[in-house]
């Protein structure tokens, strides 16, 4: 018992001794404290980093979206490998709206840090944004929105109405005398397809030598938008002049069956920028493709998460646009892959 006792009152003394030589070491960090400026220690510390990054995929399938989640994958790795965050997952909407929102629903239970989305639909998955933000996590939108997400986060994407009236107005300036258009649009339900369209109107609307002879919602579909095309070029015969369609996978299929239907005169624009498209520019099949750059979404999606969780520094809520390019014969070998 009384070694006990002497072997506790000298361990005693020995934290004493340790306490008061912290005491009087005074604090001397590489950069001055100043109360605008945290203090930081001199060496990073070694504990585990616990940071859950999700992305909400509208879809896991297409060029577009394929592109998207791949970037995704790849910044997020970057930041695994560099020890920013821990874990990365995809989650796959399926191109649906309710499930998108139960994949949310989903990454909210997995106690998810951060979230990027490429919504679905405009309203349908306003829910993703809603319950994201109940619970606190920050969300940003990748390449269109949903019906809020201007007002209350970040949306990198291209200027879509911006987008429509480029596709309009190329063909406005290639055919001098006007025309019939045609306008196979994609989903109605997602923003793309509907600032798209607007786009378009605002630019063929107000010329009198130009004149819309049909609008169908293709649904972003190369095979509702190859009969769409086939059927006009029958029903309107040389009254056909054009035809816009609001993706590439429409637009290469529309000009395939118009090419083989002897019709190579009426051009067919889309926008993306997928490598069909570039391959049918390549070949000479396509004339022209409106590319959104979707690597470059992708990244300044990231760069305001990195300034958050890295910086703290949280981002102002609107829209990041993304310019868009033409793509032709004379600039396809910057963009084609194959």
């Amino acid at each position: 018992m009384k070694k006990l006792l002497v072997v506790l009152l000298a361990l005693a003394m020995v934290i004493t001794m340790v306490a008061c030589k912290k005491a009087e070491e005074p604090n001397t960090p590489d950069t001055p404290v100043t109360p605008d400026e945290p203090t930081t220690p001199d060496e990073p510390t070694d504990e585990p980093v616990d940071i859950l990054v999700i992305h909400l995929a509208k879809t896991a399938t297409g060029d577009v979206h394929s592109t998207i989640n791949a970037e995704c994958a790849k910044r997020a790795q970057e930041w695994i490998d560099a020890g920013l965050i821990s874990e990365y997952q995809l989650l796959d909407g399926n191109g649906d709206a309710p499930t998108q929102v139960s994949m949310c629903e989903t990454a909210l239970a997995l106690g998810v840090d951060y979230l990027t989305c490429c919504p679905t639909e405009t309203a349908g998955s306003e829910p993703v944004l809603t319950k994201a933000m109940e619970a606190g996590v920050p969300i940003i939108m990748i390449n269109s929105y949903t019906t809020t997400s201007v007002q209350n986060t970040a949306v990198v994407t291209v200027d879509d109405v911006q987008g429509g009236e480029f596709l309009a107005q190329w063909m406005v300036d290639y055919y001098k005398d006007g025309g019939g258009y045609i306008h196979a649009q994609g989903r109605m339900g997602n923003s793309a397809a509907q600032q798209r369209t607007e786009g378009i109107h605002n630019v063929f609307d107000g010329l009198s030598n130009w004149k819309m002879l049909a609008e169908l919602e293709c649904e972003w579909d190369a095979t509702k938008a190859s009969n769409f095309a086939q059927d006009c070029a029958v029903r309107y015969a040389d009254e056909l002049t054009c035809m816009c369609c609001d993706n590439d996978n429409m637009a290469v299929a529309a000009q395939l069956t118009l090419n083989s239907l002897d019709r190579k005169d009426v051009l067919c624009i889309g926008c993306d920028g997928i490598q069909s498209a570039m391959a049918a520019i390549k070949t000479g099949e396509l004339t022209v493709d409106l590319m959104q750059p979707l690597e470059g979404q992708v990244d300044g999606a990231y760069d305001l998460l990195y300034d958050l969780i890295a910086n703290g520094k949280m981002w102002a809520p609107g829209y990041v646009y993304i310019p868009w390019v033409y793509v032709t014969a004379d600039n396809v070998d910057q963009y084609y892959k194959g």
